[in-house]
């Protein structure tokens, strides 16, 4: 992201808070602030270790990149993409797109786009001498095992159903 669009934004970002602190009143979340007293503190604790804890697994899925940014900037992208989510009106799709700009100095705009919003990392096609992998109907499976199990029964819904009315009927 070039250094001119980085200030656009943040130009407007400034501008929307400036609306929404003149729309509330400075006063008002003043005396907000002011109410909450003492507990401010623990709440911003809590949603510190949050941010670190999402930060920490975010920077682990990332790990087997050649290039990712350091822990900290992980954590101020994933600190910056909650606040955004938390401004954005119905839904919390502002901070994913900034996630991928932010990050895709580092990974390229394809692979930002493919590690933000994820649990676990992009899936990767893996065989070595020890832990041979092969592609299968789209499920990855361990070498040798194609088709075991495809003969196992399967559960069949109308014994779940007949099951959950012969407890209903012994708990009357």
């Amino acid at each position: 992201m070039s250094r001119k669009l980085q200030l656009l934004l943040f130009a407007g970002g400034s501008a929307v808070f400036a609306y929404l602190v003149a729309r509330m009143g400075l006063g008002k979340l003043i005396a907000d602030a002011v109410q909450t007293g003492w507990l401010f503190v623990p709440i911003m604790l809590l949603y510190g270790v949050v941010c670190v804890c999402n930060a920490a697994a975010w920077w682990l899925i990332m790990a087997d990149e050649p290039s990712r940014p350091p822990f900290w900037r992980t954590w101020a992208i994933t600190v910056a993409g909650f606040s955004l989510n938390f401004m954005t009106p119905m839904v919390n799709v502002g901070g994913e797109p900034f996630k991928i700009a932010a990050v895709s100095s580092w990974l390229g705009v394809r692979r930002a786009a493919r590690f933000v919003g994820h649990d676990e990392p992009p899936r990767r096609r893996v065989a070595d001498a020890h832990h041979p992998v092969e592609q299968h109907d789209g499920n990855e499976q361990p070498a040798g095992l194609n088709g075991v199990g495809d003969e196992l029964p399967q559960p069949d819904a109308r014994d779940q159903v007949g099951e959950d009315r012969g407890a209903a009927g012994e708990q009357q």
